[in-house]
């Protein structure tokens, strides 16, 4: 036997499938030679050739195969071009397959196929569609349909029904038990809600045209929930239907916050009360247990229903409102690129189908800024990481040329700036454990994670829309606070990458660096806010973590205050301290308008007067009348009722147990940790394994 046809194995190992070493040519592998059998290696066992017969029967299947095909094809189609010529023993003989270059499956081209061809994926996806439908038979409205997943019975049902045939509506329902099939889902919900009261044209405000005007002046261009023509049509037709009525009534509760009309105005004159009538009236007669599948409307409303308690005492309950959005946009297959409106009828809810498209991402990227607001705000873990795949909201085509296009185009920053807060609490402040055992590696681990953290942060605010760029000598007051928000959304991320070496500082070594970078960035932060404040006194609506950043931010310049005091001494002149009156100021500024605002000013009071930093507190006036050039030095008062003096000892003694004092302030963000200076940023200080619960605890209480 020549050494082109030898095996490199026995008959043996060959059925084993094991290696087959032989060490000497004429002798026997090493399996063969430990079980004593006799080697083949030399004279393995000839190839079995298939018989000649079932050869034939293959020719002849092909063949049959063949024309088949010929016949299928539409007419001018040749398939010889793609498959090849046929094959003859003389052809094969003269150019043998195994030296040909084989087509790959993705060369050949598609074949033109008719309406009829069963194979096509247009007709897949139409039995599809029928499929999914036949579900959810009489029901009528496409709001009622669900999505189904992969794993669902809708799919095994899909290829359970290709091999029945086609039957009329009149025979499918007479096969259907009108017991089971009578009602629809909203049918049966609104008889057992049967208590609810219904709605009247009377519960709309005389001014609601103004109202809306208001709405979508003030929220709408930050967060583009809403399509402003279909809201407007529909308001001639639709105001007696329970769920659009319920968008309504949330849109009058959030625009009077924005409205100087005293018909809107509770009778108290408590500007914290304002909207709660219209809420009133959506919790009565609108907001419903939602049994049924809910529409775009009762998830729009979840939404605005969150923007609306952002500025009330259940602020936080947004958190779980958003938890059962997601539920929402999940039932509707929302989060698909084809969803279960789609499968339905695409033209159904706002007119045209690449309209409703566009108003369901609207719909799900709000919720999913609010996701990643809330969950960073309130130390929680995201409810929606990367299980979606849904393309960025668009803009309309009567939005062009309107503020419309510039908001579309910030709102896709703030979902990109958004994504990246995401990464930054999953990467530092989630719950998997390290993989070193070591501190040191710990420290140089995290210390990486911010070097990679910042790089996609320098890197968003390099490819930033030039339009949107921060820039403080715009002249336009809209584009101004678009540019403003953006830019104090990078800052808390910046202080979010840093903050978690700064609450427990007896045990993090790069707790240092972090507070001064956390210092720096809150200083940006505030002057952005205080700059905006000036030029438009109601300004545009934000996210949680956006509105309640200046109380945040007072917090970090409040610890680096205390470090740079216990550095420099009781008399030095602190520089944070200016800021922290700005931070103050912001916060008494809104509270008349938000409740958590109120609660911000009054903790924060409380604390400077237990670390015993003095801020003129005293008769704090609205942000317009602040002089940037007030002193921190002035004498301290407290217009709240002080804290006992257990409270105050405790505080101070947390405060000294700090290991290490802080640098002085970066004068940019060049000095931020980045890949190449990651070791020179790592200081010598002394890990030590104990933890400061108190101090922990301490901070845990700062609530808003």
């Amino acid at each position: 036997m020549n050494d082109q046809s030898r095996p490199r194995a026995c008959d043996a190992c060959r059925r084993k499938k094991i290696k087959c070493v032989i060490t000497e040519e004429h002798s026997s592998c090493s399996h063969c030679s430990a079980r004593g059998d006799n080697c083949t290696f030399d004279h393995p066992t000839p190839f079995k050739r298939p018989k000649q017969a079932y050869v034939a029967a293959i020719e002849m299947r092909v063949s049959k195969l063949e024309s088949l095909v010929a016949r299928l094809a539409p007419p001018g189609f040749d398939y010889m071009k793609e498959v090849g010529p046929p094959i003859t023993a003389e052809s094969f003989d003269n150019n043998p397959t195994k030296t040909r270059k084989r087509k790959q499956s993705g060369d050949i081209a598609k074949i033109p196929v008719e309406d009829d061809d069963d194979a096509s994926d247009a007709e897949l996806l139409e039995v599809e569609r029928k499929i999914r439908k036949c579900l959810c038979i009489n029901d009528p409205v496409p709001d009622l349909q669900r999505y189904y997943g992969p794993s669902s019975t809708a799919i095994l049902f899909t290829a359970a029904q290709v091999y029945g045939g086609q039957l009329d509506d009149n025979s499918k329902a007479s096969l259907l038990r009108p017991k089971f099939w009578q009602d629809n889902e909203r049918i049966a919900e609104e008889k057992m809600d049967d208590d609810i009261l219904p709605i009247l044209p009377s519960d709309y405000p005389t001014n609601l045209d103004k109202l809306v005007e208001l709405y979508f002046e003030h929220v709408n261009n930050y967060f583009p929930l809403l399509h402003k023509e279909t809201i407007i049509q529909e308001l001639q037709y639709r105001k007696l239907d329970r769920s659009f009525a319920g968008v309504i009534m949330l849109i009058c509760a959030i625009a009077s916050k924005y409205s100087n009309d005293p018909s809107v105005l509770p009778v108290d004159n408590d500007s914290l009360s304002v909207g709660q009538k219209f809420y009133k009236t959506y919790k009565l007669k609108c907001r419903r247990n939602q049994l049924a599948a809910p529409s775009l409307n009762d998830i729009q409303s979840q939404i605005l229903l969150q923007w609306y308690l952002q500025s009330t005492p259940f602020s936080k309950a947004s958190w779980c409102i958003n938890g059962l959005t997601f539920s929402y946009l999940q039932d509707k297959g929302y989060h698909k690129k084809t969803s279960s409106d789609d499968y339905v009828n695409d033209e159904c809810e706002e007119g045209s189908s690449s309209q409703s498209t566009s108003v369901k991402r609207r719909a799900f990227y709000c919720a999913f800024v609010q996701d990643k607001s809330l969950s960073a705000l309130l130390g929680r873990s995201a409810m929606m990481h990367r299980h979606f795949d849904v393309q960025q909201p668009s803009t309309l085509p009567d939005e062009v040329g309107t503020s419309m296009e510039l908001s579309i185009k910030y709102f896709k920053e703030i979902i990109k700036l958004y994504s990246i807060q995401d990464e930054v609490l999953e990467a530092l402040y989630g719950t998997k454990k390290s993989s070193s055992h070591f501190p040191e590696d710990k420290v140089k681990e995290s210390v990486a994670k911010i070097a990679q953290l910042n790089d996609k942060l320098y890197r968003w605010s390099e490819d930033i829309d030039l339009e949107l760029k921060y820039n403080s000598n715009c002249s336009d007051d809209f584009t101004h606070s678009l540019m403003s928000n953006l830019r104090i959304a990078y800052h808390i991320l910046q202080i979010f990458t840093y903050r978690n070496f700064i609450t427990m500082p007896r045990r993090s070594t790069f707790r240092s660096t972090s507070l001064s970078v956390a210092t720096q960035a809150s200083i940006n932060l505030l002057n952005i806010w205080y700059a905006k404040a000036q030029r438009n006194k109601q300004h545009g609506f934000v996210d949680m973590l956006i509105a309640t950043s200046p109380f945040v931010v007072c917090l970090v310049l409040v610890i680096s205050a205390c470090e740079c005091r216990k550095y420099a001494g009781e008399t030095a002149d602190l520089l944070e301290l200016k800021y922290i009156e700005i931070g103050l100021r912001l916060c008494r500024e809104g509270e008349k308008y938000n409740y958590y605002n109120g609660k911000e000013s009054d903790l924060l009071i409380q604390l400077l007067h237990m670390c015993n930093l003095h801020v003129d507190v005293n008769n704090l006036p609205v942000v317009e009348e602040y002089e940037n050039t007030s002193s921190g030095s002035s004498t301290f008062s407290l217009d709240t009722p002080p804290s006992t003096e257990h409270t105050q000892r405790l505080y101070l003694d947390l405060l000294g147990s700090i290991n290490a004092n802080v640098d002085a302030p970066m004068k940019d963000d060049t000095s931020m940790a980045t890949v190449d200076n990651l070791d020179s940023i790592l200081n010598d200080y002394p890990v030590t394994n104990t933890v400061d619960e108190q101090w922990r605890s301490f901070i845990n209480t700062l609530d808003f």
